[in-house]
């Protein structure tokens, strides 16, 4: 064997041995994309809300749970502001790559799960009020953010994905109450006019 190297000079050996590590570091660490890099920097901005786990919960978790408990004003403040804060990293990854961050499945469920904060508690809300106010104890601010989210999901996963969902709430909602689609429609959160908040 050491015969067999002593045939080519060390400068062969040499550029030999750099090609082949040149070849193991781009296999076992492959060069990032801008998107890879996009979906970090995002992960990075939304790293204590999203994705950190405290308690075996990410602070989404919490904020969500506590929305839903509460259902007031008060226990839904911090959801809505990091949703806000939330959008505001979307807006900032490139167009190209915002598939790849919005198909994180922390993104997409918190999205949905928003839909479904919004949708029933004004409902609930709406309800107890004899169906008078079908905002329920939304204010303008909260509308808008309702209407980003609706514009953003639309965007993000298809009108179609949108309606679907849409369709199972106004189902569940017309069976719960004995009432028409129609009705339905009318007295949800889905028949505000968005034009008006956004």
């Amino acid at each position: 064997m050491e015969s067999w190297l002593r045939r080519f000079s060390v400068y062969t050996i040499a550029s030999v041995i750099i090609v082949i590590g040149v070849f193991l570091i781009v296999i076992l660490n492959p060069p990032k994309t801008i998107c890879d890099a996009q979906v970090e920097k995002f992960k990075e901005a939304q790293k204590t809300f999203l994705f950190k786990k405290e308690a075996g919960k990410t602070k989404s978790v919490r904020a969500v749970e506590l929305c839903k408990h509460t259902s007031a004003p008060g226990g839904c403040y911090e959801l809505f502001m990091k949703v806000r804060e939330l959008f505001d990293d979307l807006d900032a990854v490139d167009e190209k790559c915002l598939e790849n961050v919005v198909g994180i499945p922390e993104v997409k469920n918190l999205l949905w799960e928003m839909v479904h904060i919004f949708v029933k508690l004004a409902w609930i809300e709406n309800r107890e009020n004899r169906f008078l106010k079908r905002t329920g104890w939304f204010d303008a601010a909260d509308l808008n953010l309702f209407c980003r989210l609706k514009r953003r999901l639309q965007l993000y996963y298809g009108s179609p994905s949108w309606e679907a969902q849409r369709e199972n709430y106004l189902q569940e909602f017309s069976q719960s109450e004995k009432i028409s689609r129609k009705e339905a429609w009318n007295r949800s959160l889905f028949a505000i006019d968005c034009m008006r908040y956004l």
